[in-house]
């Protein structure tokens, strides 16, 4: 339950400290004091969204604390531990909102997101509207009152998983089949591809080679006569008419080798001839080496011929430079093999859908059966509450429908939708059509007591739910909430002096004006405070004893 809250700055509230008790706690005041501030200020420590507008003018930041006992609470503290924000019996939620917009959360005075904020929130405080009956005309909200009747909630969590993991991978599923066509038209021109480059099967660094080898053969008959040539010159046939290099500088050395003269530069030059006439043998030997290494080989060169051009214009084909054959290569072999895996993808999916699609339909036909089986007695203890409410004749009625499956969502596959009798003998129609303003108002609080009745959440707040109501029904509606109250904690704000009446805590909101600044109080009252107030309520500022003897009889 609420133990306490704490409010600084936010909204028209300086500063607001209440002690909250069990059973039921209604908040009253003159209209425009401030009634809904408490609430405010609680939806905010809840993980509402929130914006400088809520800090009070003038201000630096609003702050809200709210302390929560929980010691009756297992699934809240089991959360509380699993997120390592325990703090034994009891739960501290403090929310502070800067003048610039910024926000900050706190769970046992540890930083937290807001989101975790609006989660423990959840847990922990439930807030029925003033304006719930407005959503009773729309048909989508009737199917998640139902489930909050029927507690559904872990089975329509489970169906909420089951239909995201279908719709998941049906879209996975959608998307390869779509693009089937596409690629089986990728796969055949890979396929063909593939099997030209795999049959030139050029390796790495084989091109160079090639290239290489075919300029040395289409020169071999040119270099072979050149070379040739060249042995001649150097070493043609010996004789005396010979011009060959050789024996010309033989000559020179015979020559030189008669002159009898030691001088310096003759003996250098006879030195000189000598080593020539070496170099030039050595040389003569080298070049026959060569020329006879020369090969004159004109098939291989047409081989080569073929190649080159095969190369050619296999990377025209795609392209490419020859020298990037090889990779391209790689390429299209592992493409092809994503492709070709693709085709065990697409399978996959196909079962994967097939299973996930089973789940879904197992689960929400259990969810069917669950809303049929809950709609019972939702309908009856809803028609029970009417006629406590003074509409004795008008029978409730819960429509179910099965959608197909085409319209099948996260819910489920069921139409819901509230539908009254209002009279005796004439048929169920949609709220829409026959329910008045005041017969929403009505038939929204008995959903909401109904409900109520059954959560599980410690703390309730009811927010002027008793608006278009008077009389003995406000004082029915006054009973309703003290019975919901008797078993956990009920916070009512409320117009209706018999609610307030009912009552077992009493706070009353009220507005003062000081150095022209504007505040909210809320202080809690003793019997005689009670008893002017619900008087005040009854029958304006000007009490008499008449009412004020009326009040106090309210609250025997």
């Amino acid at each position: 339950m609420l133990q306490s809250l704490s409010v600084h700055n936010f909204a028209i509230a300086d500063h607001i400290e209440l002690q909250l008790e069990n059973g039921l706690t209604v908040i009253t005041g003159e209209t425009g004091a401030g009634k809904s501030i408490m609430l405010d200020a609680l939806c905010m420590a809840s993980g509402d969204r929130a914006d400088s507008g809520v800090v009070k003018y003038g201000a630096e930041k609003a702050e809200i604390s709210a302390c929560f006992d929980i010691h009756h609470l297992p699934e809240v503290q089991q959360w509380l531990i699993q997120e390592d924000l325990d703090d034994e019996d009891q739960c501290v939620i403090r929310r502070v909102i800067t003048k610039e917009g910024r926000s900050r959360g706190y769970i046992n005075g540890r930083p937290s997101p807001i989101s975790k904020l609006r989660t423990l929130g959840e847990q922990l405080v439930e807030i029925h509207s003033q304006h719930a009956h407005q959503t009773l005309m729309q048909a989508h909200a009737h199917i998640h009152m139902l489930d909050n009747f029927g507690a559904h909630k872990s089975h329509l969590l489970e169906t909420q998983q089951a239909f995201k993991q279908w719709q998941a991978t049906k879209k996975q599923l959608d998307q390869l089949a779509s693009q089937q066509d596409e690629l089986n038209d990728k796969k055949q021109l890979l396929t063909y591809q593939l099997e030209e480059l795999d049959t030139l099967n050029l390796q790495e660094g084989e091109l160079e080679q090639i290239e290489q080898e075919h300029h040395r053969l289409s020169q071999a008959e040119e270099l072979k006569q050149q070379s040739y040539q060249v042995y001649e010159l150097t070493n043609g046939e010996s004789g005396p008419a010979s011009t060959s290099a050789r024996d010309l500088l033989r000559q020179i050395s015979s020559l030189t080798d008669h002159i009898d003269d030691q001088h310096p530069s003759l003996v250098s030059a006879k030195e000189l001839y000598a080593q020539a006439l070496i170099n030039i043998e050595e040389a003569s030997n080298e070049v026959l080496s060569y020329h006879e290494t020369l090969e004159i080989n004109p098939e291989q060169l047409s081989i080569l011929n073929q190649r080159l051009t095969d190369i050619h214009d296999l990377a025209r084909k795609h392209r490419i430079n020859p020298d990037e054959i090889p990779s391209v290569h790689q390429q299209v072999a592992e493409e092809l093999s994503q492709l070709l895996e693709s085709d065990l993808s697409l399978e996959t999916l196909q079962a994967r859908e097939t299973e996930t699609r089973s789940l879904y339909l197992s689960l929400a036909t259990e969810l069917h059966d669950l809303r049929v089986s809950a709609a019972q007695e939702f309908d009856q203890c809803i028609t029970t509450q009417l006629a406590r409410l003074g509409m004795n004749h008008c029978k409730f009625k819960t429509r179910i429908d099965a959608l197909e499956e085409n319209k099948a969502s996260s819910a489920g596959m069921d139409y819901v939708e509230f539908e009254v009798s209002s009279n005796p003998g004439q048929p169920y129609q949609s709220l829409a059509k026959v329910a008045s303003g005041g017969e929403l108002s009505r038939i929204s609080l008995a959903i909401q007591v109904v409900n109520a009745s059954r959560s599980q959440i410690p703390t309730l707040v009811f927010d002027e739910v008793d608006v278009g109501i008077g009389g003995a029904t406000a004082e029915i509606v006054g009973e309703l909430l003290k019975t919901i109250g008797s078993n956990g904690q009920v916070i009512s704000v409320t117009h209706q002096a018999q609610v307030a009446a009912q009552g077992d805590q009493h706070l009353k909101a009220s507005k003062t004006l000081t150095n022209e600044a504007t505040s909210t109080q809320m202080l809690p009252l003793n019997r005689e405070g009670r008893i002017k107030e619900i008087a005040r309520m009854m029958g304006g500022q000007q009490m008499t004893d008449a009412t004020l003897q009326l009040a106090e009889e309210m609250l025997v």
